[in-house]
């Protein structure tokens, strides 16, 4: 590539003049003598042809090739010799080449056919060619297609005899490449000049002798090359001499790697022992690395940080050694970043404001709670020796009456005094409600309820798990019996083999995981990473072509494998995690085409009716008054069609070919799929707790101690089709199309059908759906569910520009949650809320939710009068006191709103 196809694009060794690529002079020099021989008898007209006007022909030849592209290489051979088909260029077929996109540059090789598609064609016809130009400026000759066209076609046949060139014939065409092994590399180079139209070739030195005062190799150009006797100093080929040249090793280091090859990339990083060690990290914005990063120099941030402190915080890491660093910053099209583009000190020198401290969280506390009795049982006599260190072992000695009974009994036994010491460690932080209803939580038996659930869970899909690789051993063996029932046993033998090896690799890591681990996976006990629970990606990559062996494999990895499992919170992956789109993580992405359905017979789906005026959502099974919706009262609720087929959000895979797997550079950006999203907000007045309200404005607000925000995924927006009404808007009634044993989803029924017809290959080969006498997919829509607290806020009239001025108040009680708090409550966030009042009347309302499970009790302290207002004041005052309000035209900034 640095020598050929990418030579003259960019500043490369050969373009800075560090160094050249060039055709072997010995055998240059036999294939042009024997040139000299044959041609002239071959074609006449040629006899006044010297060695060295025929050997600058070839050479400008070859050299055209090569810069061309037209190399031989081993990963181009089937692209040349298919005539230039592109999909021979494809990662599928080759792993290890570099991306060519739609508007890439192809490499382009020899041809004799008069009109190809792709590669470059010697033969001319009316039409002056760079090739018939070429011809008669380097061997003076008057313009005759046919002439240049024999002399080209004798030139590669003698080249090819000579061992220059490689040519594949299909069909009456033919095809030419130069063969890689006869090109050379040197320093020793030199630049010449074109005198007439300034175009600079760099040869090796030997070459540009002969090259010297021989004719340009631009079309058309009648000028002659020039030796450049004092070359011009270059930035680059100044930096390529010394020697200073670092290649770039990139690595991601965020969460979602696990801790062996977080902790391996981190060494590597720190040390640099290895000649391919890390040398640039790809990190989430907090960049939590937990070791000492000494020689870090550099930090560029993708976009500008959304305040001073997350700032601070990123650039931070660089210059710790040195106390020198280079921080980049790069302003994307957004307001906010144009902004800071135009005003960069207040970034770089504005106020810090402290993050907030989220203590009061009754759900959170309870989790909070069993972890501090496991440590505190842990750290009695004994517990070393009862810890299991995997599930399998927790469930072995769990059927004996083990572990986790025994850590039960203790946290039964002691339970007063556990409560009473993790309650004081508190001191006043919490509300007496909030301590009242932690004792409760610590005297009844949910603890272990929780424990005993999350066991009876872990082991019901283990035993899934094995159930469906049974069934796939057993459809092996009837194969494996009799393979002239199948039209291609051998090939649907791989596709068994590589369902069962999945198969195994989940229930291995199911088996491998630390118990802890799992507790924290099911919300038992705190995760630091996200307070909600999460969603699992459990992702396959096969065809690799390099595996371990088999006496250093993990159970359950079958060679040329290679298994993931990634968890995000429920909150993102309600799209992130969503089928059809694409997830990014360790080097890898994979569209997600799986969802976790239970299987037919443990289907975990269920009938929702949902309300087309108001935000209200109920289980059909729990429906009492089918004629009207409960909450507004409308009609609307009767129809059939307000019914969906939903399904929680937990789990949901993706398999990829390697080739198809690997993150390359061929888009700017990632691919990511839009959904139709709705958020249902379930207020239930007994809930009520206080509040205000001003009739005259009007204006007020109620503090919630529970509310359900559920966030349901339609589908992916833009598809089209039919649509229903919900909570006043409409959306898609395509959802997702879904198999109801395995999982697998299909982008319409069109597909879904189409693959039926072939016999259900897009299944996973353990399903059993197509098999069924009833055939149907499921029409499927996806949701997740969180219970807190929230603030509902009755907004004024705005006018006849709600467009401008709702945001503009949204934006403004932000701000008063910042002064109220002395910080950002990042665990706010605010939703519109409409409750019809008849006669297509509409109240309007800003809900702030609590995203941390059982809230935070920051709602409620805001729900008083006085501290309400209080924040509004402040929100005011900071406004009125902005400098912005001295600018002309201006509508607040980033330092007020």
């Amino acid at each position: 590539m640095e020598y050929g196809y990418s030579a003259r694009v960019g500043r490369t060794l050969e373009k800075t003049g560090c160094s050249a690529a060039a055709v072997r002079g010995d055998l240059l020099d036999r294939a042009v003598e024997q040139l000299l021989e044959t041609l002239p008898e071959q074609i006449g007209g040629l006899q006044h042809l010297t060695a060295e006007t025929l050997g600058h022909f070839v050479d400008g030849l070859l050299t055209r090739m090569r810069v061309r592209g037209g190399v031989c290489h081993p990963m181009v051979e089937n692209y040349a010799r298919e005539m230039g088909k592109t999909y021979e260029l494809y990662r599928q077929r080759q792993p290890l080449i570099s991306y060519f996109g739609r508007e890439s540059r192809l490499p382009r090789f020899l041809t004799d056919e008069p009109q190809p598609d792709v590669f470059d064609s010697f033969v001319t016809g009316q039409q002056t060619t760079w090739y018939s130009d070429w011809a008669e400026r380097a061997l003076s000759l008057p313009a005759d297609a046919q002439v240049t066209n024999a002399i080209y076609r004798h030139t590669c046949r003698i080249l090819t005899e000579a061992g220059l060139l490689v040519q594949y014939t299909k069909g009456a065409r033919s095809v030419w490449g130069l063969q890689p092994s006869v090109l050379d590399v040197t320093a020793q180079v030199t630049t010449l000049t074109c005198r007439g139209c300034g175009a600079v070739i760099c040869l090796p030195t030997d070459r540009a002798r002969k090259w010297n005062g021989q004719a340009c190799m631009a079309f058309r150009c009648r000028g002659r090359y020039a030796v450049v006797a004092n070359q011009r100093e270059s930035y680059y080929r100044n930096v390529y001499l010394s020697g200073a040249v670092q290649r770039i090793f990139t690595h991601e280091h965020t969460g979602l790697l696990g801790r062996a090859t977080r902790e391996e990339v981190e060494e590597a990083f720190a040390q640099g022992s290895r000649p391919d060690a890390p040398n640039l990290l790809t990190c989430t914005p907090t960049l939590e690395m937990g070791i000492d990063i000494g020689d870090l120099s550099a930090v560029m941030a993708c976009s500008v940080p959304p305040t001073t402190a997350n700032y601070l915080q990123r650039i931070g890491r660089a210059g710790r050694a040195s106390g020198n660093a280079n921080v980049l910053v790069m302003a994307t099209t957004s307001p906010h970043d144009l902004y800071f583009f135009e005003q960069p000190l207040e970034m770089m020198a504005g106020p810090v404001e402290p993050p907030g401290c989220f203590l009061d969280a009754p759900d959170m506390l309870e989790r909070q709670y069993i972890a501090y009795c496991m440590d505190t049982w842990a750290a009695g006599p004994g517990a070393e020796t009862t810890l299991p260190n995997r599930v399998q072992h927790m469930l072995a000695r769990a059927r004996r009456g083990e572990y986790p009974t025994d850590f039960l009994k203790y946290q039964e036994a002691e339970r007063d005094q556990l409560i009473d010491r993790f309650l004081a460690l508190f001191a006043n932080d919490l509300k007496p409600e909030t301590r009242d209803r932690l004792r409760a939580f610590a005297l009844s038996d949910e603890p272990g309820q929780r424990l005993r659930a999350a066991l009876r869970a872990v082991e019901a899909e283990r035993a899934r798990l094995r159930q469906l690789r049974e069934r796939l051993r057993d459809r092996i063996a009837r194969v494996n019996q009799d393979p002239a029932l199948y039209t291609d046993p051998e090939a649907l033998k791989a596709d068994l083999e590589e369902d069962r090896y999945l198969l195994l690799r989940l229930i291995y890591r199911i088996d491998r995981q630390y118990p802890l681990n799992l507790f924290t996976d099911e919300g038992i006990i705190p995760n630091y990473a996200f307070p909600e629970g999460g969603v699992t990606l459990e992702a396959l990559i096969y065809g690799l072509k390099t595996a371990e062996p088999e006496e250093n494999s993990e159970p359950g990895r079958r060679p040329g494998t290679e298994a993931h499992k990634w968890v995000r919170p429920a909150s993102q992956a309600i799209t992130e995690l969503a089928p059809f789109n694409t997830f990014y993580a360790e080097g890898r992405h994979v569209e997600v085409d799986q969802i976790e359905t239970g299987g037919k017979e443990q289907r975990s789906d269920e009938n929702w009716h949902f309300c087309p005026e108001c935000s209200y959502c109920q289980l059909e099974a729990e429906v009492a008054n089918h004629d009207t919706c409960p909450a507004c009262g409308s009609g609307g609720w009767a129809d059939i069609g307000q019914i969906r087929r939903a399904l929680r959000m937990r789990t949901v895979s993706a398999r990829q070919a390697v080739g198809g797997s690997r993150v390359n550079e061929s888009q700017d950006e990632r691919e990511i799929e839009r959904y139709e999203v709705v958020d249902l907000i379930a207020i239930q007045q007994e809930n009520y707790r206080g509040g205000f309200a001003n009739l005259e404005v009007p204006f007020g607000y109620e503090y919630l101690s529970e509310v359900t925000l559920r966030q349901f995924n339609f589908g992916l927006r833009g598809t089209g089709g039919q649509q229903f009404r919900i909570a006043g808007q409409t959306v898609s009634e395509m959802g997702f199309i879904v198999c109801p044993d395995c999982g697998k989803v299909f982008r319409d029924q069109h597909k879904w059908a189409e693959d039926a017809d072939a016999g259900g290959k897009a299944h996973r080969s353990y399903c059993r759906h197509l098999q069924a006498q009833d055939k149907t997919p499921l029409d499927l829509n996806l949701y997740r569910e969180l219970t807190s607290e929230a603030l509902r806020v009755q907004l004024p009239p705005v006018g006849s520009d709600p467009d401008k001025r709702l945001p503009t108040f949204k934006a403004c009680l932000e701000l008063a949650l910042r002064r109220q708090f002395r910080g950002r409550p990042n665990h706010i966030i605010l939703r519109d809320y409409r409750d019809p009042v008849g006669q297509g009347l509409q109240r309007q309302y800003l809900v702030l939710f609590d995203t941390v499970p059982g809230g935070t009790g920051y709602l409620k302290g805001l729900g008083t009068t006085e501290e309400f207002m209080k924040g509004l004041e402040l929100a005011a005052e900071t406004l009125r006191s902005c400098s912005c309000r001295s600018r002309p035209g201006a509508d607040g900034c980033y330092r007020c709103l």
